[in-house]
């Protein structure tokens, strides 16, 4: 089965799109789950698995805006 990935901000609705579109797709969703599962993995709390994947995924990001032309960017 294929995997849908939505990044989003808080407020953006991405939490409400994301159970809409599994719903329509029949797709299993797995929000807070896999933090939770991390985090259990790892021994760490939630809020540990949080700030490593906001600090990972901002340095990620920074990383592939630099290497994506602007043309493939919408405004």
């Amino acid at each position: 089965m294929a995997v849908i990935t939505i990044s989003r901000q808080f407020g953006a609705g991405g939490r409400t799109l994301g159970e809409l579109i599994s719903k329509r797709l029949g797709y299993r969703l797995f929000d807070d789950l896999i933090i939770r599962e991390i985090a259990k993995h790892a021994k760490v709390s939630k809020g540990a698995v949080i700030s490593m994947e906001k600090t990972a995924g901002s340095a990620l990001s920074k990383i592939i805006s630099s290497l994506i032309s602007s043309s493939y960017i919408a405004a």
